[in-house]
């Protein structure tokens, strides 16, 4: 019998915890499962062997995840701190909510060339072009259309319901990957806008993505838009946006295919905007 030990670090996470609750595997990728409960919420297991997942229900610290397909669509329970998958393989979950205060920052500027430096050199997809205001080989019909549409959110950020929330649907589940590129880039632009104080560009394009990501994108990258529209912490980002070292920069752009670039081409437009 196998258990591995975790800290519980998502808030989705957490509060499926407060009761026993069943669901499914829904996908087993290699870095780590997703989840699908009765009630329909994604939630995330994090395989420490490739790197930090993005923002949503995770946990971070969960050990290693055995990498086998034929766990997906089966059903598992959860109670009693036990996540049970299998007669043989029990996840036992530990770890409290932790307090994490968080108050609105400005971002130096020197980490701003950091982090555009970074994108620029190590990024990777459509996306950073524009972020690092570079023009893509060939002029992708994929990128102009992705530029006007991540263009249109800062610009409709300060109208009204109307405005934001079709600038919103225009980017939902558009772009390459599981997580599309501009799903990723609304995670980024809602993190960053949250912590560096634009509350009310952040309270709109949230507000329009808790009412359209279940529509218009897949459940996984619609579990991460719903996670960073909450509020919810995520490390990684913070380290981005405030931290003193690369380390964080370097990790994030290793996410996914591009991923970590195109949320990161999200908080330098709001960070440069």
């Amino acid at each position: 019998m196998k258990s591995i030990i975790s800290t519980c670090q998502g808030e989705t996470f957490r509060a499926a915890a407060l009761s026993p609750w069943s669901g499914t595997i829904l996908l087993v990728t290699h870095g780590g499962w997703y989840l699908e409960t009765e009630r329909g919420d994604i939630l995330l297991l994090h395989d420490a062997r490739f790197g930090e997942i993005p923002i949503g229900a995770a946990l971070p610290d969960i050990g290693e995840l055995p990498y086998d397909k034929q766990l997906e669509h089966q059903p598992l329970r959860f109670e009693n701190g036990i996540l049970r998958l299998t007669d043989e393989l029990l996840i036992e979950l530990h770890g409290e909510k932790e307090t994490r205060p968080q108050f609105p920052a400005g971002v130096s500027q020197e980490r701003l060339r950091e982090l555009e430096e970074a994108l620029k050199n190590s990024g990777r997809g459509e996306l950073r072009y524009a972020a690092c205001g570079m023009q893509p080989p060939g002029g992708s019909p994929l990128w102009r259309e992705m530029h006007w549409r991540t263009e249109s959110v800062p610009a409709a950020a300060d109208s009204g319901h109307e405005e934001i929330s079709a600038a919103v649907k225009e980017l939902l589940g558009l772009g390459r990957g599981l997580t599309p590129a501009c799903d990723d880039w609304l995670v980024g632009y809602m993190y960053a806008a949250r912590r560096t104080g634009k509350t009310e560009a952040c309270a709109a394009v949230s507000k329009a993505v808790l009412e359209y990501a279940e529509e218009y994108t897949n459940a996984v990258s619609a579990a991460y838009l719903r996670a960073a529209a909450r509020g919810e912490y995520y490390e990684l980002l913070e380290g981005c946006l405030f931290g003193d070292d690369t380390d964080s920069i370097a990790r994030l752009l290793s996410i996914g295919s591009s991923s970590g670039s195109d949320m990161l081409s999200g908080m330098l437009a709001v960070c440069s905007g």
